[in-house]
């Protein structure tokens, strides 16, 4: 069974973002599990932000739990000061849903999305109660620890932390897998049983396994309609839904792991897309979202898509994004559709400025395209490019003037088009199983040279910012994409030494990782220098498909700087990916009419005709929503707050007042806000909303996540906002002496007011055994100060239980508001126990009718 939150509140107290370890979401799991389910804890390597801006992690949460039989809940990387709560206080890391420690799972798969979370991986095992080294797990007692992604393709580093890596798309073995897994399980089958299944697959590698051939799902292109699909209380990184119109990329960039990954070129129906656009908007609540693929400006007919989209969705303040528009199959066009919703920067993965190297990488990126471009994009209202560089390329590798020439080709453009540019430059890195796989990485010391001159260089030009990726994090990502054994091992010691978060600046401990590179120079110079093609690679237990004479041919061609041509049908690549079960799937199966050149009046034109009906601004009248936030909801910030109602109402079907402008937000004023860990039976937040859009109780309910309860609405019928209003707060603290909340108080009051002030401590009274303090607006004490100095005692728990108004000189509690001014109340079922004996408090008696 999971830990009570009680318990788990205590290790919360004294962490930063607390809400990152609580779950709640709306669309999580909630229920418990049986003994005969098969448990599987999916896990991304990184804080709660970044795992829920993964599109893998909602997939596969998605299918896993739609099995009977199977459960399955997250789990992601604890910061450190978590790491060190839990161990504190004796607890284990845990699932998000039901807080059951990670041990107690049959399986703990981990999605990689890129190397770097070796440390983190094992901070979770050990956090979770699961021996780190393989080696050291029992048959019958840990769970069987399975990694994926794109990360695992070299499987060697990570050998000694797993158990078994899945090479491939997930999709492609689902459900068959499963079911064997489940019925393992129920049979009574133990850590060693799954592990056999897991070993009978070709697609799972193991230590000892000489082969695992990737897995491809060639059923991609129908709509993804999420049953569970957790929708973050606190805004991930990035805080947008995801429609993936294609997988695969026709591009061929010799570089891109990812391009070799995902081959084929397979594309999604328009139709698939606007209903997967409407689900992710109406049913979740989501208002931007991001077309995404490796090379969204090869889908055929992408404008036409945009377009559509754009009109089907116009008045409910929607934005579309394209994050990998390739400037070669770039449409101007396409800038006014983009333009219609939010303008975020425009960016360009040049990655060189050679127009030899661009050749080389088979990406050509001509500058006068992008001038003709970013003048086009200013004129529509765009004010940020955003470019990305990298320093040590095959063709560039040996070039002292390389940082020269980046500096000229970003002058260049500046001159041009005078447009704010951000920048960022990174250090190539050649992964396996590409082209370059036999390319030498750059020195730490020589990309570090490089990097800074192109920034010290540019430094004079206010509207140009460089930013640039740590060349010591790019060695590392080195070590692990082309490395073996070894380097696992020294990842373990590093990790064993303090080392976490390769991939944050403010984590990353440079002076432990240098100094250890530097005791093992011998073997990062083998892994990181160029490989004969003739020898063995440490990822050859591993097939993704592409042939070794492929990848040699289009080496050769890279070093002549010759290009060469996309996949398309009919293919005449011979790559070695397509067979007569996996081939390109190139078109739509119902493309959009008419072509992108021709003219649109409408939009039923192109056969999607809109449904909502917009309201304007005489159509909103104000209301107050009075609300519950308990349990994890209350460590939820309150600005991250305002994400969660917004999406709450959408999913709910109202319409509520927006602000104008390119970015439009809901316009929402909560009264007296609370900090984070406070709970609340009485929040107040005032808004304008479409009263026809109403929803019953019951539909308001299921719109919102569990811990926030909706119980009156009531048409406000005065100007102005409550602030005005306010008189004070009631609080109801449990696990705490009256002595030391006196003590408390009386410091803060000192602090805040000096020691000559007159003392006015707030009133506070014992109710039930517990503390009813009262805080007036006017001598009381600022609550996060009071919060700052309690957190020492960790059985705190406060709930404010009322908030108290006064009106021409009188008090009345916020339950009382409709009939104090007569307003009309369209929902009101006060929670029970939340009235107070207000009049026990002297200083309020006489305030009272």
């Amino acid at each position: 069974m999971g830990y009570a939150f009680d318990r788990l509140r205590k290790a919360l107290h004294s962490v930063r973002q607390p809400g990152r370890y609580v779950g709640g979401e709306y669309g999580a799991i909630t229920e418990e599990f049986s003994p005969d389910d098969l448990t599987i804890a999916i896990c991304f390597p990184d804080l709660y932000e970044i795992g829920m801006s993964n599109t893998a992690i909602y997939y596969l949460y998605d299918l896993l739990n739609r099995i009977p039989g199977v459960h399955c809940e997250r789990v992601f990387a604890p910061a450190p000061d978590f790491e060190r709560s839990l161990s504190d206080h004796g607890l284990l890391l845990y699932g998000l849903e039901t807080r059951t420690p990670l041990r107690e799972f049959d399986i703990v798969a981990i999605s990689v999305g890129y190397e770097l979370g070796f440390t983190n991986i094992a901070t979770i095992l050990r956090a979770g109660g699961v021996a780190v080294e393989g080696a050291r797990r029992s048959l019958a007692g840990d769970p069987v620890i399975l990694m994926g992604g794109p990360g695992a393709t070299n499987p060697l580093p990570f050998a000694s932390l797993v158990d078994a890596v899945f090479i491939g798309e997930f999709e492609a073995i689902y459900p068959d897998l499963l079911y064997r897994l489940r019925d393992e399980k129920r049979k009574g089958g133990d850590r060693d049983a799954i592990l056999q299944v897991l070993g009978e697959d070709p697609h799972v590698w193991m230590p000892g396994k000489q082969k695992a051939k990737r897995a491809i799902w060639m059923g991609f292109g129908e709509p993804r309609i999420y049953s569970y699909r957790p929708v973050p209380n606190i805004p991930a990184v990035q805080d947008h839904a995801v429609v993936e119109i294609m997988r695969g990329c026709p591009q061929g960039c010799r570089f891109c792991h990812a391009g070799i990954f995902y081959r084929p070129q397979r594309v999604k129906s328009p139709s698939a897309i606007h209903e997967e656009v409407r689900h992710l908007h109406e049913n979740l609540g989501y208002r931007e979202i991001t077309l995404a693929s490796l090379s969204s400006g090869d889908y055929p007919g992408i404008f036409d898509l945009v377009r559509s989209l754009n009109r089907e969705f116009a008045g409910r303040h929607l934005s579309f994004s394209l994050p990998s528009l390739k400037v070669s199959t770039f449409a101007l066009e396409l800038l006014e559709e983009i333009g219609k919703g939010k303008k975020s920067g425009l960016t360009f993965a040049v990655e060189t400025p050679y127009p030899e190297g661009q050749r080389g990488l088979n990406k050509e990126v001509e500058l006068e395209k992008v001038i003709s471009i970013l003048q086009r994009a200013k004129e529509k209202g765009w004010r940020l490019a955003k470019f990305y560089f990298m320093v040590g390329l095959p063709y560039s590798i040996e070039d002292e003037r390389e940082a020269e020439r980046i500096v000229e080709y970003i002058e260049t453009i500046s001159r041009a088009t005078r447009i704010s540019i951000h920048m960022n430059i990174g250090t190539f890195v050649p992964k396996p199983h590409t082209p370059f796989q036999w390319a030498p990485q750059l020195s730490y010391e020589e990309a570090k040279r490089r990097i800074f001159q192109v920034r010290d260089r540019l430094k004079r030009y206010k509207w140009v910012k460089v930013g640039f990726h740590n060349p010591l994090q790019s060695v590392l990502e080195g070590l692990l994409s082309r490395g073996d054994e070894r380097v696992g091992a020294l990842f373990l010691e590093a990790w064993e030494r303090g080392a976490r978060f390769e991939a944050w600046d403010e984590y990353l401990n440079e002076e432990l990782w240098m100094s250890l590179l530097e005791r093992e120079k011998q073997l990062v110079e083998e892994v990181l220098r160029g490989r004969p093609e003739s020898g063995e690679l440490p990822w050859g237990c591993v097939d993704l498909g592409v042939s070794r004479h492929f990848l040699k041919r289009e080496w050769k061609r890279a070093q002549k700087g010759e290009m060469t041509a996309p996949c398309d049908v009919p293919c005449d690549h011979a790559c070695g990916v397509c067979s007569r079960k996996v081939h390109l799937k190139h078109t739509p199966e119902e493309p959009l009419q008419p072509s992108s050149n021709a003219r649109v009046s409408s939009t039923e034109d192109i056969g999607i005709a809109s449904t909502y009906k917009p309201h304007h601004s005489d159509d909103l009248e104000e209301v107050l929503i009075f609300f519950e936030k308990k349990g994890g909801l209350s460590y939820v910030p309150h600005r991250a707050m305002l994400g969660v109602f917004e999406r709450s109402f959408i999913r709910a079907g109202m319409r509520i007042e927006y602000s104008r402008g390119f970015s439009p937000h809901p316009r929402m004023e909560f009264l007296r806000p609370l900090p984070v860990a406070v709970s609340s039976l009485c929040e107040v937040v005032r808004l304008r909303a479409a009263l026809s859009t109403l929803p019953d109780h019951g539909t308001l309910a299921d719109s919102f996540p569990p811990g926030i309860d909706v119980w009156g609405i009531v048409k406000k019928n005065f100007s102005g906002s409550l602030t005005p209003l306010y008189a004070g707060e009631l609080y109801r603290l449990s696990g705490i002496d009256h002595k030391q909340l006196e003590h408390v108080l009386e410091k803060i009051q000192h602090a805040e007011r000096g020691a000559s002030s007159p003392e006015v401590l707030p009133e506070f009274s014992l109710v039930e055994g517990d503390i009813l303090l009262y805080i007036p607006v006017e001598g009381g004490v600022n609550l996060k100060a009071l919060l700052s100095e309690l957190h020492p005692h960790e059985g705190l728990a406060i709930l404010r239980e009322d908030m108290l108004l006064r009106d021409a000189g009188r008090c009345f509690s916020v339950y009382d508001l409709p009939g104090r001014f007569n307003l009309q109340a369209l929902l009101w079922r006060p929670p029970r126990g939340s009235r107070v004996p207000l009049v026990s408090f002297s200083e309020m008696r006489s305030l009272f009718p």
